[in-house]
């Protein structure tokens, strides 16, 4: 699955929880069911969180030249 916005999940991607956590994906896993996971590493705590759905996360910026910030 993708994230909840239908973007595929990268490696770098600046994304967002249901509760609002930021934080930077650090790596994507594929299932054979063709379901994706993510690392995250929140930005509060610097703790990484593993094999995350992606569909929990909301895309905020895409790494590619392109700030850390948020863009509303």
């Amino acid at each position: 699955m993708p994230y909840a916005g239908g973007e595929s999940p990268k490696v770098g991607d600046y994304v967002k929880n249901k509760f609002e956590q930021p934080g930077t994906v650090t790596a994507v896993h594929v299932t054979t069911e063709g379901q994706e996971l993510i690392n995250i590493r929140w930005d509060e705590r610097a703790v990484e969180a593993r094999s995350i759905e992606a569909a929990e996360f909301t895309l905020l910026a895409r790494e590619a030249g392109q700030s850390r910030n948020p863009t509303h």
